[in-house]
């Protein structure tokens, strides 16, 4: 099963489950207000398999509607054939839009600034911009699920740039703290495995 076919099956699920009609349950814990902290137990960009690394992320709800992002992503990569291993980092800030589905679901959007620099044997260093449009919701009181599409222009690689399909999910241990589990398919392929507390 190739990553095109795989990237439309999950992209669909998500699609689906955003148009199903769901019991309320606790809206205070769809919260946009959090920090979490992650670490890439897999990733692989243009061909070249990943070495760990990790990334930070937080978010502020403003209004009813509205938040602001930041996220730090620090990337480890395994050069073949000779060459030194590369590091590549991302910073990213902009804010979102939250459209409100029902007490459970919500869809929202989000326009981010890109900073990306990398270093090692292809050293270079980028500002760019994304956006994204996805879908959050709970499916029982401890259990979130989301997915989103993500547009990036960021020119670091080949496959930094362009659409890629994000899906995940979280258990909620206590209504603030969660562990959750997130996948990213496109040029680059990613997972990571973390946890975040909700305010």
């Amino acid at each position: 099963m190739n990553g095109n076919t795989i990237v439309k099956k999950v992209g669909a699920i998500f699609f689906v489950l955003a148009g199903i009609s769901l019991t309320p349950l606790y809206a205070s814990d769809m919260s946009y207000s959090y920090a979490e902290g992650s670490y890439y137990i897999d990733h692989e960009a243009d061909d070249v398999d990943g070495d760990g690394g990790f990334r930070i992320a937080g978010a502020f709800q403003a209004t009813e509607n509205i938040f602001a992002l930041a996220s730090y992503s620090k990337l480890d990569f395994d050069v073949p054939r000779g060459y030194h291993d590369i590091d590549v980092t991302y910073l990213k800030i902009g804010g979102g839009y939250i459209f409100p589905l029902n007490e459970s679901w919500d869809i929202n959007g989000t326009f981010s600034l890109i900073r990306a620099e990398a270093d090692g044997a292809r050293s270079k260093d980028d500002t760019s911009f994304g956006f994204s449009g996805g879908v959050r919701g709970m499916v029982i009181p401890t259990v979130e699920v989301r997915g989103r599409l993500v547009y990036e222009n960021t020119d670091i690689y080949d496959g930094s740039d362009g659409f890629f399909l994000e899906a995940g999910g979280s258990f909620y241990i206590i209504p603030q703290v969660s562990v959750g589990l997130d996948i990213t398919l496109g040029g680059d392929k990613s997972m990571r495995l973390g946890g975040r507390y909700s305010f």
